[in-house]
């Protein structure tokens, strides 16, 4: 349930205050590729190139990582989901394969797209984004793909069909009329992982306009509603408090579980349920009862895994006994046994490229009420780590979300010109495997947004 992949690190790409980056003790250098009869690849002389150079000289050290060093070079947003120690532990594990070199740059304003290889040939993507500070506000790390970008959308459809998990990509151009620009896949339901949190961001706002909630209410963490990562209000002791809208941040940025779980025991589950009516699921009743993300974890690898193997074949009465007799209080799920799919016995949320698409621009909608304000901002705050967004996009907003054998991302976009776009993926698989390469699928989201520059 985690909408941010990467190796073992998590960056969260947006803007914030910082002091300009400075130069590394590490000096180790790795910043040049040229084994064999390979060409030597540099990296600029740019901002993004000075802190990417920096990134690769840690890997390549050898001396304790300082904090201060980090938290020179990264800006305080990084550090909303990982600590400092989280950093560094990241780093002291990509050591392991020293020496790092540079394979392939890629660098468009403050982006770059870093290809690394590791002394025993194993090959890793970095991307890389700078604040107008020059801080980094993001950073990713995932395997090397050797995809080759498509150009046509006759090259994006085979591409996608040649996927080894079942894929569904859907683009849709407008808001009041869906037109279609492409659809790959029977598009059918698939499974959607932490993607569902658009609908609880829309009960969200129901519940202000309501007058249940305002979007400074305070909402206090409990036990019973303490859940796994991702997220980091897991990690927060039992009577921290935290503002609605702030919850709605984390749930959306970072894809915070316990925030979103926090939301929706505000609102109810029924509340939930009945948002996706109103957002247009096209089938509501795939995800009733809707279910918690602690719920979901018990349920498929923990305490609640007898009663949950009956969920398949049960009916909704059956299912909210089998959530009645889920235990309240710590989830006991080992990170270690979250291993296998579950998707397929039905415990996860559902949804078609179609269905995304109405909630993203439902909840546009929503943004130009007094109640729905915050939504547009809350939306944008995270484009998608490790996605290459070329300039001419005005707006972008995204919620992704993945689990074992299955991963999903949905966008909303504005062109500078103000045409807008609706774009999904989605992936599922019984052999985890076939999603490793995660830039594989949303590569595909890469290409389609360069073709819709000019469409």
């Amino acid at each position: 349930m985690c909408s941010l992949l990467l190796v073992g690190l998590v960056g969260v790409t947006a803007c914030s205050p910082a002091t300009d980056a400075g130069t590394s003790e590490n000096t180790t250098e790795a910043v040049t590729s040229n084994k064999g009869s390979e060409p030597a690849v540099t990296l600029s002389e740019s901002a993004v190139g000075a802190q990417a150079s920096w990134v690769i000289s840690i890997l390549n050290g050898s001396a304790p990582v300082e904090e201060a060093e980090i938290t020179e070079h990264l800006a305080d947003v990084m550090f909303e989901e990982l600590s400092v120690d989280d950093f560094v532990e990241v780093f002291e594990q990509l050591r392991t394969d020293q020496p790092w070199t540079v394979a392939k740059v890629e660098e468009t304003g403050d982006k770059a797209v870093v290809g690394l290889r590791g002394g025993s040939g194993t090959g890793l993507d970095m991307s890389l984004s700078l604040d107008p500070a020059g801080q980094i506000n993001g950073l990713f790390f995932a395997p090397a793909s050797d995809r080759t970008p498509s150009t046509s959308w006759e090259q994006v459809e085979n591409a996608v069909q040649a996927l080894p998990a079942s894929t569904t990509l859907s683009v849709t151009q407008g808001t009041d009329s869906a037109e279609t620009v492409l659809m790959v896949g029977d598009g059918a339901a698939q499974p959607i992982g932490s993607t569902f949190k658009l609908y609880v961001l829309g009960a969200v706002v129901e519940a202000v306009e309501a007058g249940v909630l305002d979007w400074e209410t305070s909402l206090t963490l409990t036990e019973d509603l303490r859940s796994l990562p991702s997220g980091k209000l897991q990690e927060e002791p039992a009577g921290t408090e935290v503002s609605v809208r702030e919850a709605a941040e984390l749930m959306i940025s970072i894809s915070d579980n316990t925030a979103t779980d926090m939301l929706m025991d505000a609102v109810g589950r029924d509340a939930v349920e009945n948002e996706q009516v109103k957002l247009g699921h096209h089938d509501p009743a795939l995800n009733i009862p809707f279910l918690t993300t602690r719920e979901l974890f018990q349920l498929g690898w923990g305490e609640g895994t007898k009663v949950g193997a009956r969920w398949a074949s049960a009916t909704v009465d059956e299912r909210r006994e089998i959530l009645e007799q889920l235990p309240d209080g710590t989830v006991d799920v080992a990170p270690e046994a979250v291993t296998d799919p579950v998707w397929q016995h039905g415990l996860d949320w559902f949804a078609t490229g179609a269905d995304l698409r109405a909630a993203h621009l439902g909840l546009q909608k929503l943004a130009t009420t007094e109640a729905g304000a915050p939504v547009r901002e809350i939306l944008a705050i995270n484009p998608g780590v490790g996605l290459s967004i070329g300039d001419e996009w005005a707006y972008v907003g995204f919620k992704g979300g993945s689990s074992v054998g299955e991963l999903a991302g949905s966008w909303y976009v504005e062109r500078a010109d103000g045409e807008s776009f609706t774009l999904s993926i989605q992936a599922a698989s019984q052999d985890p495997a076939d999603l490793t390469d995660t830039q594989a699928y949303f590569g595909q989201i890469e290409d389609a947004l360069v073709l819709l520059a000019d469409h």
